[in-house]
């Protein structure tokens, strides 16, 4: 139970902001729906075709699943598919689905969750490769950049946090499992559920990206920073940034390895009833985003 005097500060900053948001964003009526309505094209045109058909694959596969008795080493492979393949964040409704159902553990979760909840191949290949990169980087590269940290991450933070606790490698989860799922919606009204909220995650973070552009004026870092807030205004604001290919090639992969506080926060909504840690997942993604850009800069320096 949190201490009355936590909340009590975290309430003299929260309403504060809470009042100064609506009084910006009443004062920007224009400018928000513009914005927002930008957002949700983006989402229509770009997201919906490239993920709604996966959301409905993996709906049909995962109530497959035998929760009674599951088989340990075939949910793992069809998470890892899941999470790799689909992109987000299908990746993180698999992994809400194993451990809620004691198939892997908390440490388990935390530590394939920058890996197994990420973009697809389709969107990093068809999307980022063919209209941003520009042939300035090979497509073996662009996967080593983008899977290498993740992956390296993964195992790192699994085998420290395993030895820290003294935890066998698949300790059960400490969520409690829900069995009945007779009331639970059908895959596709859950899949278009969570493709309604994706879209207004995406819009959102249009505006707050338009505000922070506004906002900072012609400062780079804030324009910089900014790309980091929505993957797909992200990418098409450094294309056009005034940088040498090699800097705006790896910023360019830096922000798709790390996905974009919109898709952080479009993750951590399918996962809010599991308890998983929005931080310990931010930090992973933060981590591997460094990494990828750090790689790619010497990999690109090098090649010169």
């Amino acid at each position: 139970m949190k201490h009355p005097s936590v909340l009590s500060v975290r309430s003299f900053f929260l309403y504060p902001a809470f009042i100064l948001l609506i009084i910006v964003l009443c004062l920007n009526s224009s400018f928000v729906s513009k914005s927002f309505a930008e957002g949700l094209v983006l989402w229509y045109n770009n997201l919906v075709p490239l993920l709604l058909p996966f959301l409905l694959i993996s709906g049909f596969f995962l109530p497959m699943i035998d929760w009674e008795h599951p088989n340990r080493a075939g949910c793992l492979i069809l998470l890892f598919l899941c999470g790799l393949l689909c992109g987000y964040p299908v990746g993180a409704i698999a992994i809400g689905r194993l451990y809620r159902n004691q198939v892997i553990s908390k440490n388990f979760a935390h530590a394939i969750m920058p890996l197994c909840n990420n973009i697809s191949p389709m969107f990093l290949m068809g999307y980022v490769c063919n209209q941003y990169l520009n042939g300035q980087i090979n497509i073996i590269t662009v996967l080593a950049v983008i899977y290498l940290p993740q992956i390296c991450y993964a195992v790192l933070y699994y085998l420290i946090s395993k030895t820290a606790l003294h935890i066998s490698p698949f300790t059960l989860s400490e969520y409690a499992a829900t069995r009945n799922e007779s009331n639970a919606p059908s895959v596709i009204e859950n899949s278009i559920t969570t493709i309604t909220v994706i879209g207004i995650y995406v819009a959102v973070f249009s505006v707050l990206y338009d505000l922070v552009i506004a906002c900072g004026g012609n400062i780079p870092t804030f324009h910089i920073l900014a790309c980091y807030l929505e993957i797909t205004k992200g990418l098409s604001e450094l294309s056009v940034f005034p940088l040498s290919s090699i800097q705006k090639t790896a910023l360019i992969l830096s922000v798709t390895s790390f996905g974009g506080v919109s898709s952080l926060f479009q993750s951590m909504h399918i996962l809010k009833d599991t308890k998983l840690s929005f931080v310990r997942y931010t930090f992973g993604k933060c981590i591997c985003a460094v990494f990828s850009y750090l790689m790619t800069l010497l990999f690109l320096n090098y090649r010169i």
